[in-house]
């Protein structure tokens, strides 16, 4: 292992370690391990769409390529950002079961999503957890299956409605954020309940490996290209 991987490995575990004890950090219902797994594989990701961006230095996309790469209202990348903000600190936000976990948290579950008790004895029943899907489209299960169904590819695992794309663009997400909330639950349901079962066990890491080294490298480029007009045109 040379230096710079290890300079990698200490700034990932330093950026996860130092804010573990922040309820809102990072993904909200992710472990402290799942978070430091995420972060490896978000700085993965970055390297290997900078391998696409030196080729851009050398060949860039046209003027006008850009002026549409760019656009990020124009594209819709604002608004899926505004949403995919909120899904991440408030998981199963779109899941159309909201005012079944504000009545939890009345029963005295933590309103942080994650079903997890506010007191620290265990409950009776272990509740479910949620699977982290970062599509904007309904999941094509209603409930989430036993196990893991994670999806690092952050594109959709199936094409959104023209109807939610359309509501998703107007969707004004401006306000104090528990208005915007309560509207997005709303207005803006696709099903995404978040993680069904945490990373815990060899199996589990497997299936999270095998995810990670399968996305596409479309995905890679397109940043690449996103990253370029927006640094240099």
């Amino acid at each position: 292992m040379n230096l710079r991987c290890i300079s990698i490995i200490s700034k990932g575990l330093a950026q996860v370690l130092r804010d573990m004890d922040k309820a809102h950090y990072s993904i909200t219902n992710f472990s402290v391990l799942e978070k430091v797994a995420h972060v490896f594989h978000m700085s993965e990701l970055w390297s290997r769409a900078g391998v696409h961006y030196r080729a851009l230095l050398l060949d860039p996309p046209s003027h006008d390529t850009c002026l549409c790469a760019g656009d990020s209202v124009l594209t819709g990348i604002e608004q899926e950002l505004n949403l995919l903000a909120l899904k991440i600190k408030f998981p199963g936000l779109t899941s159309g079961e909201y005012e079944k976990i504000k009545e939890m948290s009345k029963a005295g579950y933590d309103i942080d999503y994650s079903y997890g008790k506010a007191d620290p004895a265990p409950a009776a029943v272990d509740p479910a957890g949620y699977d982290i899907d970062y599509s904007y489209g309904r999941r094509k299960r209603e409930v989430p299956p036993p196990g893991y169904d994670i999806d690092y590819s952050y594109g959709k695992m199936e094409d959104p409605s023209a109807e939610f794309q359309a509501k998703l663009m107007k969707f004004d997400f401006s306000g104090k954020e528990e208005d915007v909330v309560e509207r997005v639950s709303k207005e803006l349901i696709d099903g995404d309940h978040g993680m069904a079962t945490h990373l815990t066990s060899e199996q589990g890491w497997t299936y999270w490996k095998e995810k990670m080294t399968s996305m596409a490298e479309i995905g890679n480029y397109e940043l690449a290209v996103f990253m370029y007009c927006k640094l240099n045109q």
